[in-house]
């Protein structure tokens, strides 16, 4: 009896989401001048009023959006949303920053407001950095994901969409954890308190590095698509970020960042030659290094092509110039310190094995 009331509640669940919602297709084609472009905006989970654990979408946000709520768990998910589960980033990271910019504008340390505390505005500005770069990304998945949907979609954004998928999953699930976790440090004690609601967050953004595949995963499915594609989604890659830097490069304002991006692209194509005459294993090793360094490079191109536009702020070209002044190339560098080729694979065994009876006798 006691497993028939949770069934049941479950069950009118389902049948009042059936009812209420409308059928359509999850991605809302908006069509902009002669380009129509695809685009849509993820709904904004909200309580309410009567229900406090009824999760709804935004009336005005909910364009993609069917909440599902199970009040005997107090959980609510999303309908997969084909490739772009990845979205589930963002109710994360933004609502995190959001609260930690309020409570520096009312708690005082040393005599003053935090946000009036220099270091701490580094800090959060290193935050903001990370979320608007990440935000660009998702956002252009979801592009190209929505011109296939319409059937609208070139070969390059079909090969584009297919590179970019996995990148931008274990990329920026790798940003999320690290921006609530120092975001939460913005509240000090009260981010660690359960009462606050806080610590939930953190918990619940390490989910975006497992679910759709762990980093490694995603990171070889990064490499299963070089080899299906014979390398046109590498081509596609180049082309597009080559394409994207044509009018930021002519702003004076945004050259030094332009020239690193380019930089950076120059460095990934020498990489990839070298590495193809090492072996398959050689390429495995460097895998993941490689996806980080395609979603730093492809970010910094959309940063800079959005610092580019002429209502863009100047807070957008202080943004794309943060965001290019890190190492765009990290698997050229780790190249460099001989992570990949020959005994580097033996020696990361050695190292995590040491002292370990599981191979004893075997290293």
């Amino acid at each position: 009896m006691g497993d028939r009331i949770p069934r049941e509640r479950q069950q009118l669940v389902r049948d009042r989401h059936t009812e209420q919602t409308p059928q359509h297709s999850s991605l809302q084609h908006v069509g902009t001048g002669g380009q129509g472009e695809a685009c849509w905006a993820m709904g904004t989970m909200l309580r309410s009023a009567d229900n406090p654990s009824h999760f709804q979408p935004h009336p005005r946000l909910g364009l993609a959006c069917r909440a599902i709520w199970e009040s005997e768990f107090n959980v609510y998910g999303m309908e997969r949303l084909q490739p772009l589960t990845l979205l589930c980033w963002l109710p994360f990271v933004p609502r995190v920053l959001s609260l930690a910019r309020e409570y520096a504008s009312k708690r005082i340390v040393f005599g003053k407001l935090i946000r009036d505390h220099p270091l701490h505005m580094q800090t959060m500005a290193r935050l903001e950095v990370e979320t608007r770069g990440a935000f660009l990304l998702l956002m252009e998945t979801a592009r190209l994901l929505g011109l296939e949907e319409t059937h609208m979609a070139s070969e390059e954004d079909l090969h584009l969409l297919r590179l970019l998928t996995p990148v931008a999953k274990l990329y920026t699930g790798k940003q999320a954890i690290a921006v609530i976790s120092e975001g939460l440090e913005c509240f000090g004690g009260q981010g660690y308190l359960e009462d606050t609601g806080l610590p939930v967050a953190l918990r619940d953004a390490q989910v975006l590095t497992i679910w759709e595949g762990t980093t490694n995963i995603l990171a070889l499915d990064v490499l299963r698509s070089l080899v299906k594609s014979q390398g046109q989604v590498l081509a596609a890659f180049f082309s597009s970020v080559q394409g994207k830097l044509e009018l930021a490069s002519s702003i004076s304002e945004l050259d030094s960042p332009v020239r690193l991006v380019q930089d950076a692209l120059r460095r990934l194509g020498q990489f990839t030659q070298r590495v193809s005459s090492e072996g398959a294993a050689a390429m495995e090793l460097a895998a993941r290094d490689f996806a980080y360094t395609l979603a730093r490079i492809y970010t910094g191109a959309l940063l800079l092509e959005h610092a580019a536009r002429p209502d863009a702020s100047s807070t957008d070209a202080y943004v794309a110039q943060r965001w290019c002044k890190q190492d765009l190339c990290p698997v050229e560098s780790e190249e460099k310190a001989g992570y990949y080729y020959g005994k580097a694979a033996a020696m990361d065994t050695s190292l995590v094995y040491e002292g370990s009876p599981v191979l004893k006798g075997k290293l």
